[in-house]
């Protein structure tokens, strides 16, 4: 929005944003800045803080915020020259005119209505699969078009009510979804500890292997070493002859 206004004293000076609305969904957040290029501090009227919220009705809350004293828009030099061009705890003085769009129901925004309306959908739709029911010559289109028109508070839902429903549906959402990330880490550890023990028995069969290598290694050896010992004591009877024989021949 941009637009040139006179000054006025005494009454609000309306800032048309009919071509450009702002649009807040329910629960969202937004800021809006208001800046003048009058030089001075005689611009834009605005008040101390008075408390947390200024105004809060059943539809929107507005918040206090900062005044903004520059000649230039977001600028950081105050009008005075110097020290900050922003000031803290300051709140909105004027006028605040807004309208409010019912989100009509359908079947993928039931659970965002109160729990005595989502019941008398419920029923609603109970009797139209009976055949003793009036309603069960009703199409699903021509119900979904009675709980289309029908407004959220008809059924005595209150927004205190919805909210704190809503709140716990969060809470129960968030609980199931730290109970699954939970199970998932539950299931990695459990396959992790499989791994080890698998890894584990593969280290105990090779040991095994290795040290019945090494026994069978050690037996050859001993055959070996008794086969060398058969041999030397062969050769030494073998000697013990050839030196009588040696005598024998001597003698003769």
């Amino acid at each position: 929005y941009q637009k040139e206004h006179q000054p006025s004293f005494v009454g609000y000076e309306t800032l048309d944003l009919s071509a450009k609305p702002i649009i807040l969904k329910p629960g969202q957040v937004k800021g809006i800045y208001i800046h003048s290029t009058r030089r001075g501090d005689e611009a834009i009227v605005y008040d101390n803080k008075a408390k947390q919220k200024t105004v809060d009705d059943s539809f929107i809350t507005i918040l206090p915020g900062r005044a903004h004293v520059s000649e230039k828009v977001f600028g950081s030099i105050p009008i005075w020259g110097w020290g900050s061009a922003w000031r803290d705890n300051r709140e909105f003085v004027g006028q605040l005119k807004y309208g409010a769009v019912y989100k009509l129901w359908n079947p993928q925004e039931n659970m965002s209505f109160g729990g005595s309306f989502r019941t008398a959908a419920r029923i609603l739709f109970m009797c139209q699969r009976r055949s003793e029911s009036p309603f069960s010559k009703l199409p699903d289109d021509c119900l979904f078009f009675i709980l289309n028109m029908m407004r959220w508070d008809w059924l005595n839902d209150t927004s205190v009510e919805m909210k704190r429903e809503q709140k716990q549906r969060r809470r129960l959402r968030r609980q199931q979804m730290i109970q699954e990330a939970d199970a998932i880490m539950d299931e990695q550890n459990n396959h992790a500890d499989a791994n080890e023990e698998v890894a584990a028995a593969d280290d105990e069969v090779q040991v095994d292997d290795e040290v019945g290598a090494e026994a069978e290694e050690d037996e050859e050896d001993l055959d070996f070493m008794d086969e060398d010992s058969s041999d030397d004591s062969e050769d030494a009877d073998t000697s013990d002859n050839d030196d009588d024989d040696d005598d024998d021949d001597d003698e003769e």
